[in-house]
């Protein structure tokens, strides 16, 4: 059965393992370098999993290779991390296979292959979670899960209000998503498209009009930028 917890249930139900779910990471020019940066929806993961860190629980980092060569979600979410726990409680999730976690069935599969038939509490954005919650019922995760938003707000952590109306649209993009995976249980096409593809991107950037929904591929804009000439190649 299903069960999605309450932000004052998740801090007190008994569970060792705290998983947020990341939603990828950006990427900018500083002083002519690149330079990733956490997405706001990774942020606002990291920030819920940071409060609902209690006792004896650990935080799993299951995040992406949007970048090669550069600092993944994983090691941003990390650092995030860091500002408030102690490095011993973080703890990075790799596959076996050794390819990234570059989507929600890839980060589910991973999960699953680290914990077995553990419990653990899945943190997921609202927009997110049914395909959450349908990846894990794929895999058979043993999980409870909460909303990220709803941690934020009993946390009084109220930076993110401005964003929730973009974060909300993105409702649309992914009930697409599910139809495939209600089709593609394990998400073996979309695993092969990220192959090639890259991960995807989904961010909302600061413009000259304001605040806009930025969704494209993490290494079509790492191209771009580079294609430009604006910033240095790794060397």
């Amino acid at each position: 059965m299903i069960r999605i917890l309450t932000a004052e249930e998740s801090l007190t139900y008994p569970i060792n393992t705290i998983v947020p779910y990341p939603y990828g990471s950006n990427i900018k020019i500083v002083n002519g370098q690149l330079q990733p940066y956490l997405t706001i929806m990774s942020q606002m993961s990291a920030d819920a999993a940071s409060y609902l860190k209690v006792s004896e629980r650990k935080v799993f980092l299951i995040g992406e290779t949007p970048y090669p060569g550069y600092l993944n979600t994983t090691n941003l979410m990390r650092e995030r991390l860091r500002r408030t726990l102690p490095n011993s409680d973080v703890i990075d999730v790799l596959r076996k296979d050794g390819q990234g976690n570059n989507n929600t069935y890839l980060q589910t599969e991973a999960i699953k292959e680290n914990k077995k038939n553990e419990q653990v509490l899945v943190i997921a954005l609202s927009y997110h979670l049914p395909r959450v919650i349908q990846a894990a019922s794929a895999y058979r995760l043993n999980a409870v899960f909460v909303k990220a938003e709803d941690i934020l707000k009993a946390a009084a952590i109220n930076e993110y209000d401005k964003y929730l109306p973009f974060i909300e649209d993105l409702k649309h993009s992914e009930k697409l998503l599910r139809l495939v995976g209600e089709l593609d249980r394990k998400g073996r096409l979309i695993n092969g498209l990220i192959s090639i593809r890259g991960p995807r991107l989904v961010d909302i950037t600061s413009g000259e009009d304001g605040l806009y929904l930025e969704n494209t591929s993490a290494r079509k804009k790492m191209r771009g930028i580079l294609a430009s000439g604006s910033a240095q190649r790794l060397k």
